[in-house]
């Protein structure tokens, strides 16, 4: 047998014995104590418990992309925002926006954020007995938080925001260039009414083929029997497998408003019969990326530093990848406090 095909079987054999292992019962993920506290047809709103008597600050809630599980804002102990949070004393509530159906499929940016995240806010502000939250928005999480809070300011005291797609045209960004209106129309993905996880997933693992279809398999067969290496690997691979499909409607205006026409750097994106303009968001702004995230560059997140009218931003970086800045131990021990401290606000440091 040729060297290259047994090469090829070994990867194969090493990828049916990790889809053994990440089950739901072999691989737990998302253990951190929580409870819905409201549902928005299939979305819900969770609050996680807190053994803190006084939490801190304003409540914290957390909006995730559309294109996963929310899980990864709590993958396994020692890798979780929502616990590094929690050990800081904040109030932690987690926006799921759930697995749509046929029946979501005309739900576009109006319906996902005048509507389901607006009642999540609402909901977040009365179960915490508060009149503003931290709002913190990861990869399209995070563009949909920016929409929110250029089109809703007044409940949002502060905005961190997660390597998020804002500036869509940027040099060398594989995204932008993938979804140039000569090459990609979104419409053809959306026009069966969801866009399957399956196209999604196949389109990021593209992005970097080698190590996701090869790579980080060779390198699980060699580190695999330790269980530091181990159980991270098989956590991330259960996220990463259970994906989400996306509502057509939705991907179809990210993606041309986003990508293709770069609205959020020409005046704005147009939400329903509103026009979110980034200039309108004042409040304390936090900044994250990744510098070697090859899903979102640093540059399209980093651009929203210009559009808003915030006069300082804060931002953040992280040596890692997209994915690393949530999940990766490191993170959790240098960046997380740091970025758990900037929420509570410069005045309410130290004060329980």
């Amino acid at each position: 047998m040729p060297a290259s095909a047994a090469a090829r079987l070994t990867v194969s054999a090493i990828e049916r014995t990790v889809d053994l292992w990440v089950g739901p019962d072999a691989t737990p993920v998302g253990k951190t104590p929580k409870r819905e506290v409201a549902r928005f047809g299939r979305a819900a709103l969770h609050r996680y418990a807190s053994a803190a008597k006084n939490r801190r600050g304003t409540p914290v809630l957390l909006v995730y992309a559309l294109v996963n599980k929310p899980t990864i804002f709590d993958l396994m102990p020692g890798r979780s925002v929502v616990e590094t949070l929690l050990a800081e004393g904040r109030d932690v509530f987690l926006l799921d926006w759930g697995v749509p159906t046929l029946d979501d499929a005309d739900m576009g940016l109006e319906e996902h954020i005048l509507g389901i995240l607006d009642d999540a806010v609402a909901e977040t502000l009365k179960e915490a007995g508060r009149r503003k939250l931290s709002l913190v928005g990861y990869c399209m999480g995070g563009t949909l938080s920016v929409l929110y809070t250029a089109l809703r300011p007044a409940a949002v005291e502060r905005l961190f925001v997660m390597a998020a797609p804002i500036a869509g045209r940027i040099p060398n960004g594989i995204l932008h260039t993938l979804s140039h209106p000569m090459l990609f129309d979104p419409g053809a993905l959306s026009a069966h009414g969801l866009v399957p996880p399956e196209a999604l997933n196949l389109g990021f693992a593209m992005l970097r083929p080698v190590e996701n279809l090869w790579g980080k398999y060779v390198r699980f067969y060699e580190h695999g029997s330790d269980p530091k290496y181990r159980e991270p690997f098989l956590a991330m691979e259960r996220w990463i497998r259970e994906g989400v499909p996306l509502p057509g409607a939705i991907y179809e205006e990210f993606v041309r408003g986003i990508y293709q026409e770069d609205r959020l750097r020409r005046g704005g994106l147009k939400v329903g019969s509103e026009l979110a303009d980034p200039k309108k968001i004042r409040c304390p702004l936090g900044i994250l990326v990744a510098e070697q995230d090859h899903l979102v560059p640093p540059a399209s997140t980093l651009a929203l530093a210009e559009l808003v009218s915030t006069p300082k931003p804060a931002i953040f970086r992280f040596k890692g990848g997209h994915v690393g800045l949530a999940v990766s131990g490191r993170a959790h021990e240098q960046l997380w406090p740091e970025v758990a401290q900037w929420l509570i606000g410069p005045k309410k440091r130290g004060v329980r």
